[in-house]
Formats: C-alpha cells, sequence, structure tokens
C-alpha cells in the first residue's frame, strides 16, 4: 500500500501547492471524518 499524505491545511492553502496525491482534510474536519 502506498503511503497516504494528509494535508491538514485549508483549501485555500492546500490549492495554492500541495504534496501531489496528497488528501486535503482541514485539521477542523479530522475528528468528524474519523467515524
Amino acid at each position: 500500500m502506498p503511503p497516504l499524505v494528509l494535508d491538514v491545511r485549508t483549501p485555500e492553502e492546500y490549492a495554492e501547492g500541495h504534496v501531489p496525491g496528497a488528501l486535503n482534510i482541514p485539521h477542523t474536519e479530522v475528528a468528524a471524518r474519523l467515524d
């Protein structure tokens, strides 16, 4: 399984540049999405 890069910045920050293949979940949403 390839590594997962989780980018917890805002969507605007993510759009400015990110690691190719990174998954963007803002830090304010991480806990809610773990369920």
